[in-house]
């Protein structure tokens, strides 16, 4: 959730010990932990998320949940221009999360309105080895990978388990978000297909149409109506 724009929010049971797998949604949403707790694992990093946690997703943000082993209960609800201050991905605690959950039952708009005034605390990544973290920030800049101090299997093995993602995926997934950031501001597609790290502009359509089922040209206008990276 959401899957598709909808005025109201979403609640949802999670069975126990049970994996969501690797997805995305189309429009931005928030999630808050309402009991229970899953790992939240995404190209940014791992979170153990609890009763209280925020977790606010853009557009099209790629995520794998694992629940754990008493089940997870969250509700959802589509983050609209209210929640402007909200760019990118964010995991929050919460002092405010009762209130927040009241709000989002009775109206997703009082929701928005209330989350720039919500008391907040970010997150605490749940950090990979120093390796596998300086190994994931070459991947994201584009930069020299150095030598890694475990074999190559291990590393790919180590990393797909703490991002959710294999190394190519991964850099796949910054190289799209750097393309959606620039359509969004208006950049041209052939500039677009160059500053993010395309091989051409066809590679830039055919790359997007797999991960979000849209075209440069729709993708562009949806980030006009949905928060994305």
């Amino acid at each position: 959730m959401p899957y598709h724009w909808s005025d109201a929010a979403e609640e949802q049971r999670h069975a126990a010990s049970v994996t969501l797998g690797q997805h995305r949604h189309r429009y931005a949403y928030a999630a808050l932990v309402v009991d229970g707790c899953y790992h939240e694992v995404s190209a940014d990093g791992r979170y153990l998320c609890t009763p209280g946690t925020l977790v606010l997703h853009p557009a099209f943000h790629v995520h794998d949940n694992l629940i754990g082993r008493s089940g997870a209960r969250t509700i959802s609800f589509p983050l609209d221009a209210a929640a402007s201050e909200f760019p990118g991905y964010g995991v929050y605690h919460s002092a405010d999360s009762a209130a927040l959950l009241r709000l989002a039952r009775r109206s997703t708009r009082a929701a928005n309105e209330a989350l720039p005034f919500l008391s907040r605390i970010a997150a605490a990544e749940i950090l990979p080895p120093a390796w596998c973290g300086s190994f994931a920030h070459a991947l994201r800049e584009g930069g020299r990978i150095s030598e890694l101090p475990v074999s190559r299997e291990h590393a790919s093995r180590q990393f797909h388990r703490h991002y959710g993602l294999s190394p190519r995926a991964y850099r796949a997934e910054w190289r799209m978000r750097r393309a959606l950031r620039l359509l969004g501001d208006g950049a041209g597609l052939a500039a677009v297909a160059a500053d993010a790290g395309y091989a051409d502009q066809s590679h830039l359509t055919r790359e997007l149409r797999s991960k979000t089922g849209m075209t440069p040209k729709n993708l562009r206008e949806h980030a006009g109506t949905s928060h994305t990276f």
